[in-house]
């Protein structure tokens, strides 16, 4: 382990430890809440842009446009929560909390549990990087601000993460990498795959109701840490996203 990844982590976990309060607050904030603003993020951008199919104005992206990215950028995530479990077993690195001694002011049984929850899930990398990265970049290319700020929200919450002990810095930064480029290579083939996503674009206006109602369910997945997806890979491969 390199000493910087060390110091690093150390440096975050001290942070987090100064009090019971913080540390239960990191611990709240980190487990499914990153996973809820992903959702409303998704949701935000979903109507974001001018309704119609072409633009009205040569700087103004029509709203099927922003909808056929959101679609790459949910296999995207997709993609991600999928692939990475398997590659974290691959490399089968220990978490901080697992490896290394550090604060937690918590009851010793809420810790011995929490730490239970995560003996057997090795870090690298950090899978909650690889998704949210994945959106950030497509947020991105639909509105840098957005981009930019909700990549420093994403970073700032798995900050925590490592405070806590759930991943080393090098963990985090290794998948917010790999999330970027995965998002950069799915929005570079978006004119090729024009056609088909704009099908199931036009679906969510000839046929709303069952539509959204699917939509509603995938991002209730999403809010979940992609509970569905999770639960398949515990029973095909005995290990989940988290």
């Amino acid at each position: 382990m390199h000493s910087l990844d060390v110091d690093l982590f150390h440096y975050l976990n001290e942070l987090v430890a100064r009090s019971p309060a913080m540390f239960e607050s990191a611990l709240e904030w980190t487990d499914r809440a990153p996973w809820v603003i992903a959702a409303l993020l998704f949701v935000a951008f979903w109507f974001y842009g001018r309704p119609g199919v072409l633009a009205t104005e040569a700087v103004t992206r029509p709203r099927v446009h922003n909808r056929r990215v959101l679609i790459l950028v949910l296999i995207g995530m997709w993609g991600m929560a999928i692939a990475g479990p398997p590659l974290r077993h691959l490399l089968d690195r220990p978490r901080p909390l697992v490896s290394e001694t550090l604060d937690a002011p918590v009851e010793p049984d809420t810790w011995v549990e929490i730490r239970a929850t995560y003996d057997d899930r090795p870090s690298f990398p950090s899978v909650p990087a690889l998704v949210f990265f994945v959106l950030a970049t497509g947020l991105f290319a639909l509105n840098a601000a957005a981009g930019i700020g909700s990549a420093l929200l994403f970073a700032l919450l798995l900050a925590l993460e490592v405070g806590l002990g759930l991943a080393w810095p090098s963990d985090v930064v290794s998948g917010a990498c790999i999330g970027f480029l995965w998002a950069v290579g799915l929005l570079r083939i978006e004119p090729w795959v024009r056609h088909p996503l704009t099908r199931i674009v036009l679906l969510f206006e000839h046929n709303s109701a069952p539509m959204y109602v699917a939509g509603f369910f995938v991002l209730l997945d999403l809010s979940y840490r992609f509970a569905a997806i999770s639960y398949v890979l515990r029973v095909m491969a005995g290990y989940g996203i988290r």
